[in-house]
């Protein structure tokens, strides 16, 4: 993150590394070290922004030597998270930070589909225009629209 002053006494510019490939974009809108580093409080551990180009959906990953927990986004005034490592997705209060319910998506690939490793779901979009929720793996061969149904 570049930090530049502005013209008014106190005035920072903030400017984050920007990501870009083929598939869109990534940014960190907010990591706690860089703001500290620039003399700036702390307000909360980190946070990123990324858009995609039409056709790509992205997930969530596990990283072994910097673990993070990466929210997908919002669904209908809910964070959806991805439980690493299965077909599982985590409803969670925006408000209180507490899960508020589950959604099991464990029988929507069929076993013969999946490949030998990485294949669990890691993809999930609202399109809000619609109310339309889509869902995908690191490599399912298909991107699923869901419903969800209270039981």
């Amino acid at each position: 993150m570049n930090v530049l002053t502005g013209e008014l006494e106190g005035l920072l510019i903030l400017e984050p590394r920007v990501f870009e490939d083929d598939r869109g974009y990534f940014t960190e809108t907010y990591q706690r070290v860089r703001y500290e580093a620039a003399g700036l409080p702390p307000v909360f551990l980190q946070d990123n922004l990324s858009r995609s180009v039409r056709g790509v959906l992205r997930g969530l990953h596990y990283q072994v030597e910097h673990p993070q927990g990466k929210l997908i986004g919002v669904v209908r005034g809910e964070i959806w998270a991805n439980v690493w490592q299965t077909d599982r997705i985590a409803r969670i209060n925006p408000v209180t930070g507490r899960v508020k319910g589950w959604i099991d998506l464990t029988d929507l690939l069929r076993p013969e589909a999946r490949g030998p490793e990485g294949d669990v779901l890691n993809g999930i979009a609202w399109d809000r225009a619609s109310d339309r929720i889509f869902v995908t793996g690191k490599k399912w061969p298909w991107l699923f629209q869901i419903e969800i149904v209270p039981v």
